[in-house]
Order: structure tokens, then C-alpha cells, then sequence
């Protein structure tokens, strides 16, 4: 019975790919679609699904069909769609579940009543991870323990602080802490090797996206998504992309060099 109900939900709701719109897997099983095998390896999954159907794709993930954008040269197509697609209501609902506190969405009447709660939680999720990881991988290479030691003490130096055994605290200021592009380099390259994030939007309306010179058509509730971690683990732009190269992005003389980020996480 259990198998024969499963048949029919699968025949009789089964999303169907209309014309002008991006290939579709809907998934063996019904209502998770493909969300099993997503969960295991995404990277591994959306590396195999850009092979087989190209910069875009379609894909069920337990009962939502969720656009993936893989050419990173289309990303910035889906922030500018502001007018189409929506940030809020995905962001607002994730929220709420991660942090265990009410809607701020203005829509449903909470807009100040755990703001300041939430904004230090995700400050704090930012900020520990980034930490964590960057500490990391700066204890296991010598070469960017020493690079970031030589600069810090050369920023302190000139800034008249030092460290000393009461533990006082230091205080740099915003151009200080921008003098420091070995330590940014070392954040920068931990995150890119560290951060699994995906950048989502919600489709307010039926609409059609434009990429480069071809166009496909969104539904109204439909998910688009980048994951950024295909480009950042691309060999053909990060060159030896599983090693942590620590001035990966610092110039030929040292100097910051931002070529390299993801736009997407940035605007994100």
C-alpha cells in the first residue's frame, strides 16, 4: 500500500519541465527528490549535475525546487534581480530556526523585539568560525605563522601598543587594521577553504532570467541558489585549490589583491 501511494503521489505530482525552463530532476523518491544525495556531497553533486546539464539547473530538495546557477560569470545575474526575487523570506525563516527566536520579518509584526539578540548571534556566527579556521590552518603552516607574527609587530610598533603579560587590551584603528594584508590574506584563504554557504533567493513571481544571451523561466516560489564553494575549490581559478596558501591573495609585492573573491558572498 505504502509503495502503491508513493506511485501515485509520484505520477500525479511530479513537476513537469515546461518550455524555456532550466533542466529538471525531480529525484527517485517522492517529495525529497534528490535532497538525500545532496546532503552526503553537495559539492560532489552539483559538480556531477554542471557536467551532465550545463550553468543551470533544476533539482527537487524535499518538496522545493531550487535553481542552481554553477558559472560563476552568472552570479551576479541573480543579485540583480531584486525585483524578482526575494532574500527575506528564506533568510527570516532560517533565521528564526537557527537561533531559536521570533520572526523579525516586519511582515509578521517583529521587528525590534529580538533584534539586538539575533544581530549578536550572527555576528558571533560569523566571527567564531572565522576565527577558528584561520587559527588553524596559521598553527599547521610555519611559513604564515612567521609572515603574520613579522606584521604584527611591525603594525604594533608603529602603532606605540605591545603586548604584555597583564594582558591590557590593544587598540588599532580601522587604517592600522587595513596595514595588515598578510593577516586578510590568511582570513580570506581559510574561509574560502572552510565556508560551505549557500547564497538563496525566493522568487516573488513568474519571471524570466536573463543569462548572457540565453533566458529561462522561474516560477513563482521556485529557489535560486549559488554555491560558492564551486568556485572557490575551482582548480582553473584558485590554482592547487585543497592547498592553504596563505598569500594566495597578496600581489607580487605584497599588496591586498581582491580578484579573487566570490562577489556573491560578498553581497551576501
Amino acid at each position: 500500500m505504502i509503495i502503491l501511494c508513493s506511485s501515485l503521489w509520484y505520477v500525479l505530482r511530479v513537476r513537469r519541465r515546461h518550455p524555456g525552463e532550466p533542466p529538471l530532476e525531480n529525484g527517485m523518491l517522492p517529495y525529497l527528490g534528490c535532497a538525500l544525495q545532496f546532503g552526503v556531497d553537495p559539492l560532489k553533486f552539483l559538480r556531477e549535475r554542471q557536467k551532465k546539464h550545463g550553468s543551470i539547473f533544476t533539482c527537487q530538495l524535499a518538496g522545493k525546487y531550487v535553481h542552481f546557477l554553477t558559472d560563476p560569470f552568472s552570479y551576479h545575474a541573480m543579485i540583480q534581480q531584486g525585483r524578482n526575487l526575494d532574500w527575506k523570506k528564506f533568510h527570516f525563516t532560517t533565521s528564526a530556526k537557527a537561533f531559536g527566536h521570533a520572526s523579525i520579518d516586519p511582515s509578521d509584526g517583529f521587528t525590534t523585539e529580538n533584534m539586538h539578540h539575533t544581530f549578536t548571534r550572527t555576528l558571533q556566527a560569523n566571527t567564531i568560525p572565522a576565527t577558528f579556521w584561520s587559527s588553524f590552518y596559521l598553527i599547521r603552516n610555519l611559513s604564515a605563522m612567521k609572515a603574520a607574527t613579522k606584521e604584527a609587530e611591525r603594525v604594533l610598533k608603529d602603532a606605540g601598543e605591545k603586548i604584555c603579560t597583564s594582558r591590557k587590551p590593544i587598540c588599532l584603528n580601522q587604517k592600522q587594521l587595513d596595514d595588515m594584508p598578510i593577516l586578510d590574506s590568511i582570513i580570506k584563504e581559510a574561509l574560502r577553504l572552510s565556508s560551505a554557504s549557500m547564497t538563496v533567493r525566493v522568487a516573488k513571481k513568474d519571471f524570466i532570467l536573463q543569462l548572457g544571451s540565453d533566458s529561462y523561466n522561474i516560477r513563482k516560489d521556485d529557489i535560486i541558489a549559488v554555491y560558492p564553494q564551486l568556485l572557490h575549490l575551482d582548480p582553473e581559478i584558485y590554482p592547487d585549490p585543497l592547498t592553504f596558501k596563505f598569500d594566495r591573495y597578496l600581489g607580487e609585492n605584497g599588496e591586498e589583491k581582491t580578484f579573487y573573491l566570490s562577489k556573491t558572498t560578498q553581497a551576501s
